[in-house]
């Protein structure tokens, strides 16, 4: 839980507090995304759930997506074929890779309901499962309305905002579930 923690702690902070820098894909996140892959082995190992093992295989695919795309940004603004990245192509991008994320936060929170409810152990994830839905649709409806009025970057400001308050409040929330369900592991350990 503890690589799980600190791999979205990374990604909260490369997104919202460094406000999407080079996309929000960084060498940060690719190491986050490490982090998570690497503390759902664990997960598994416990749970033996389907969802979690894909949650991993997606963990996994975004890291060595992050890494590319790091890549292919640097060297072209090295090599002076600069990617604009207010571009509805740098736009598409970003939301692409947003919603991969929110997938892999849904995929993480029902593979650790799945955990519990095998514990006999009831979670409330509908929460953290609305909040994944509503960043989904601000993400999804941000390269829209900037395709659509690409001159106007206020239209990027106001959807940002929310959805950065709206990540930073699920992640919490996300987290939460996770101390939950983790506390919920030991003391069945314990009982056995």
């Amino acid at each position: 839980m503890t690589l799980i923690f600190w791999g979205y702690l990374f990604i909260l902070f490369n997104d919202v507090i460094l406000n999407d820098i080079i996309l929000g894909i960084s060498s940060l996140n690719f190491i986050a995304y490490i982090m998570i892959a690497i503390g759902l082995t664990r997960w598994i190992e416990k749970s033996k759930s389907y969802k979690l093992i894909a949650a991993k295989q997606w963990s996994i695919g975004l890291a060595i997506v992050s890494l590319l795309y790091e890549v292919i940004i640097f060297s072209s603004i090295f090599s002076l074929d600069y990617i604009s990245l207010s571009s509805p192509f740098a736009t598409l991008i970003s939301a692409a890779f947003s919603l991969a994320s929110i997938y892999l936060l849904c995929l993480i929170t029902l593979g650790i309901k799945d955990f519990a409810t095998s514990l006999e152990i009831k979670l409330n994830t509908n929460p953290i499962l609305i909040l994944a839905r509503i960043s989904a649709l601000l993400v999804f409806i941000t390269p829209i309305l900037i395709i659509i009025d690409s001159e106007s970057l206020s239209i990027y400001s106001s959807i940002q905002i929310p959805l950065s308050l709206l990540q930073i409040v699920g992640i919490i929330m996300f987290l939460n579930m996770m101390q939950r369900a983790t506390a919920a592991y030991v003391q069945s350990e314990d009982i056995t």
